[in-house]
């Protein structure tokens, strides 16, 4: 198969565009929250991304004829990838309490054996502070069970983005998803393994900053495939607002919820991390430097002789007890 061409920030530049015809009201789960059994969830909305970036607004559809259980599914026809691309995101209509909730489950299939771009949550057209991203996930003809796990459940409880997608294929497929919903998963199952990369980085107090590199998030999806969260593409890692992260000096270093570590005084700090109550191996060594400009002063050029000099090196500065231009104990005639 061909390599994956997808891998844009889709959500960054959307235009929800609403999709009609999917409000049927679903059966009541077992369990967890759900976001479609044989409908969408009342109150919950599937909308296209931006068609004006290629998003088609005609790509999913609900399925009557075919479905893991119950009736129906949610349909995709995925496009061609130069005719654009299937994508959007399945908003609620209002904030959704996750926090009990540590997984999103989903089943699959598709028309024929095909790799998704992009699958998860968190992504309501707005900041995508929380969004969480499966990529690459193999379809095959037969109906498979997945899940994403919440890196942090007791960050979600106000979320409105509770599904979004985006693929296209040189040749284009049908995907069909069902059983959408949040549930609880054992956490043993679940073996989430969280990194950060050994690093050090310099900074400096004008503004500079450095991201926290290589954080990473495994897990043990169902089909017995370890697989990673990512945030905003393949590989960037999982988002850095579900981590704590803890600065062994924070008078010298601190880190914002970006994960972007920030100098306030020169020194030296150790930035770690947590998620949720567990330490992530790894740390970032942080040296905070001076202020310094972009670009230095040019070299003095006047000789010495004709310089009274107060701090500018290579001249002899001339101790001052005031620096007060009407000061007796300031020079009255420096040169430049």
């Amino acid at each position: 198969m061909a390599p994956r061409r997808l891998m844009l920030r889709v959500a960054v530049a959307a235009l929800p565009v609403l999709l009609a015809g999917c409000f049927d009201e679903p059966p009541l789960p077992e369990t967890g929250l759900p976001v479609f059994l044989d409908a969408f969830t009342t109150g919950f909305t599937p909308n296209s991304f931006d068609p004006a970036n290629g998003a088609d607004v005609k790509a999913l559809s609900i399925d009557k004829k075919k479905s893991h259980s119950g009736t129906s599914s949610i349909r995709l026809e995925v496009p061609a990838s130069v005719a654009g691309y299937a994508g959007g995101t399945v908003l609620a209509d209002k904030p959704q309490d996750l926090s009990e909730t540590n997984a999103l489950y989903f089943w699959a299939t598709s028309s024929r054996a095909a790799t998704f771009d992009q699958l998860g949550f968190g992504n309501d057209f707005g900041a995508l502070t929380y969004q969480a991203l499966l990529a690459n996930l193999p379809l095959t003809t037969e109906w498979t069970r997945h899940l994403i796990p919440v890196p942090d459940p007791s960050r979600l409880k106000a979320e409105l983005g509770v599904f979004w997608y985006a693929d296209a294929d040189p040749a284009a497929y049908t995907a069909w998803f069902d059983d959408v919903k949040f549930d609880y998963a054992d956490p043993a199952s679940l073996a989430l393994e969280s990194t950060m990369a050994d690093s050090t980085a310099t900074v400096g107090l004008n503004g500079d900053f450095s991201p926290i590199k290589g954080l990473t998030l495994r897990y043990n999806d169902l089909d017995g495939v370890q697989r990673a969260v990512d945030s905003a593409y393949p590989g960037s890692g999982p988002a850095p607002a579900y981590f704590n992260f803890l600065s062994s000096n924070p008078s010298v270093a601190g880190v914002d919820a970006d994960g972007k570590v920030y100098g306030l005084l020169a020194g030296q700090s150790t930035i770690t991390a947590r998620l949720a109550k567990a330490l992530v191996a790894g740390s970032m060594t942080v040296t905070v430097g001076a202020y310094a400009p972009a670009t230095l002063p040019p070299a003095p050029t006047l000789p010495a002789a004709s310089v009274i000099a107060l701090l500018a090196k290579p001249y002899t500065a001339v101790p001052v007890d005031n620096w007060g231009p009407a000061s007796p104990s300031s020079p009255s005639s420096a040169s430049p």
